[in-house]
C-alpha cells in the first residue's frame, strides 16, 4: 500500500507500507490497546496530511440591493464625479476595503491615509494608482494591490419633464442621446407640442438652450438634433397650444392648435360642429392677461362673422371661446310652438264637432 502526500501540484513524499508488515506488526503486539492506539494515530496522521490547506477569504465587493440603480461593475470609461459611490479594495488591508461616496469637494477618505484622495474627473484606473502611491508614500504597504470600482453614479443627472408619459430623472451613463431620454420616459404624451427645449449647463456661463423641432427630430434627416447627453441637462416638452369651446355649440371640448397654424373663430366653430339654434349674436372670448392678473373678456361679433360682414378673429392658446344661449328667443319660440300646437288641436276638434 502506497500513500502519496502532495501540496497543490507539487509531490512532497510517499509512504509505502506492506500489508504483510502491518499484519506482522499487529500480531507481534501482545497488548490490544497498543494496537488500537497505533491504528488511531496512524489514521489521524493520514487524514491530517491529506487535508487541503485553506486560505483566509478576502473581502469582495458588497452585494447591491434591488434598489441600486447600477449593477456592480467597473465603469472605467466614465469619469468619477461628486456623489458617485465607489468600492475600494486594498489587498491585505481589510480596514481600507470599503464603499465610499465622493464628497462635495470631489475627494474620498481612505483609512490609514492622512490626506483625502482627489478623484473627481478621474477614471477608476487613475484612482487606483493614486491610492496605491499614497500607501507607498505613507510607508503603510510596500507593494499595495488596489482596485476601484464604480457602484453607482449620481454626478450625471438628466431630467425630462413636461408632456411625456413618465417624467423622470436618470444618470447619463454611456452613449446617451435625446431620443434615448424620450424612450426612457415612455415616449411623448398625446398633448405634447411640436418643440422640445434642452437646457445644457455651461460652467461659468449661462445655460445653453436648444429649441428642437419634434418632426425634424423624429424624421432623422438632421442627426445633430439628436443631441448627446453628458449629465446636467434638463429636457422640457411643452404641451401644444389649446383652445376651449363651450356654450351653445353642438360639440363643446378642448381642441389643440396644430404647429404652424392659427386658430380662428370660424375654425373653432367648425371643430365644435357649429353653433346651435337660438345663439346670441355676439360670442365672448376669455383670455388670460398676465399684466392685469385676470382674464380679459373680448366681445366677438359672431353673427356678422358668419355672414361675412366682419373679419374672422384670431384665437390664442388657452383662450375660452363661449357661445351664449339667447334665452329670450328660445322662450319666445317655445311659446309660439305651443300656441300653434294648441291652435292646431282646437281647429281639428272644431272640424270633428261640425262633421257630426
Amino acid at each position: 500500500m502506497t500513500i502519496h502526500f502532495s501540496k497543490g501540484r507539487k509531490h512532497v513524499y510517499s509512504l509505502t507500507l506492506s500489508a504483510r508488515r502491518v499484519c506482522r506488526f499487529v500480531k507481534d503486539r501482545t497488548s490490544s490497546h497498543l494496537t488500537a492506539g497505533f491504528l488511531i494515530a496512524f489514521g489521524s496522521f493520514v487524514l491530517l496530511a491529506a487535508s487541503p490547506q485553506t486560505q483566509p477569504a478576502t473581502p469582495g465587493p458588497p452585494a447591491l440591493s434591488n434598489s441600486e440603480s447600477q449593477p456592480y461593475s467597473n465603469l472605467t470609461f466614465e469619469p468619477i464625479g461628486i456623489g458617485d459611490l465607489l468600492f475600494v479594495y486594498v489587498a491585505n488591508a481589510a480596514d481600507s476595503t470599503r464603499s465610499v461616496r465622493v464628497s462635495a469637494d470631489g475627494t474620498v477618505t481612505i483609512p490609514f491615509l492622512k490626506d483625502p484622495i482627489k478623484v473627481a474627473g478621474l477614471l477608476a484606473t487613475d484612482v487606483e494608482k493614486l491610492i496605491a502611491a499614497a500607501f507607498r508614500a505613507n510607508k503603510i504597504l510596500v507593494d499595495p494591490l488596489v482596485s476601484v470600482s464604480v457602484l453607482e453614479y449620481r454626478s450625471k443627472p438628466v431630467s425630462i419633464v413636461g408632456a411625456v408619459r413618465q417624467p423622470l430623472s436618470f444618470q447619463a451613463i454611456g452613449n446617451l442621446h435625446l431620443l434615448d431620454a424620450i424612450a426612457k420616459a415612455n415616449g411623448l404624451a398625446p398633448e405634447a407640442g411640436s418643440h422640445i427645449i434642452v437646457s445644457t449647463p455651461v460652467r461659468g456661463a449661462v445655460d445653453q438652450v436648444q429649441d428642437i423641432s419634434v418632426p425634424a427630430l423624429m424624421s432623422g434627416t438632421d442627426p445633430s438634433l439628436n443631441v448627446l447627453l453628458e449629465g446636467g441637462e434638463e429636457i422640457r416638452v411643452p404641451s401644444a397650444g389649446r383652445i376651449y369651446v363651450v356654450g351653445n355649440v353642438k360639440a363643446a371640448g378642448v381642441f389643440p392648435i396644430p404647429d404652424g397654424e392659427e386658430m380662428t373663430v370660424l375654425k373653432a366653430l367648425a371643430l365644435s360642429q357649429g353653433a346651435l339654434s337660438f345663439s346670441q349674436r355676439d360670442a365672448i372670448v376669455y383670455r388670460s392677461n398676465t399684466l392685469l392678473s385676470k382674464r380679459q373678456e373680448i366681445s366677438i361679433p359672431l353673427r356678422q362673422i358668419q355672414k361675412h360682414q366682419a373679419p374672422d378673429v384670431r384665437l390664442e392658446p388657452n383662450d375660452i371661446f363661449y357661445v351664449p344661449d339667447n334665452s329670450g328667443r328660445r322662450l319666445t319660440a317655445e311659446v309660439v310652438d305651443r300656441i300653434l300646437l294648441f291652435s292646431g288641436a282646437t281647429a281639428s276638434g272644431l272640424l270633428i264637432y261640425r262633421n257630426r
